[in-house]
């Protein structure tokens, strides 16, 4: 989507600069024959905020729905959490649970999706895949 926004944007730059030479008649006599042009650049420059606005609405929405998703799955592990640590007898501050889902068809990698631990740590920076340790196996 990024890259759309970044081709939009030089898009209505051609066409503001098209309205600009034709204002000007830069070169001299050019725009005369080429009426269609300016029009179309006038058409260009007026929708492409328009598309923009479009863009980042879609984006924005988007990023709300994986922040719920993402609140609804640690009320999850949370939970989990309280288990583990209650029953396995571990230590609330080391202990954590996260939930990954595997995204990609072609090349399998796994995406986390939440993560609850009491104490911060920081991320590891791996991108899992299949059989890359044990979240990779799971």
């Amino acid at each position: 989507m990024s890259k759309l926004i970044r081709v939009s944007a030089v898009v209505n730059a051609l066409a503001v600069l098209t309205l600009g030479a034709a204002r000007l008649d830069w070169p001299q006599g050019f725009w005369t024959n080429r009426a269609a042009f300016v029009f179309g650049a006038l058409i260009v420059s007026g929708l492409v905020p328009l598309v923009q606005a479009g863009i980042a609405e879609r984006g924005e929405r988007a990023r709300r729905k994986a922040i719920e998703l993402e609140q609804k799955i640690e009320a999850f592990l949370v939970t989990s959490l309280i288990y583990v640590v209650r029953d396995g007898g571990a230590d609330w501050e080391n202990t954590g649970i996260q939930a990954f889902v595997v995204r990609s068809k072609w090349r399998p990698r796994q995406v986390r999706l939440a993560k609850v631990r009491l104490g911060a740590i920081p991320t590891s920076g791996i991108q899992w895949t299949q059989g890359k340790g044990v979240i990779g196996r799971c």
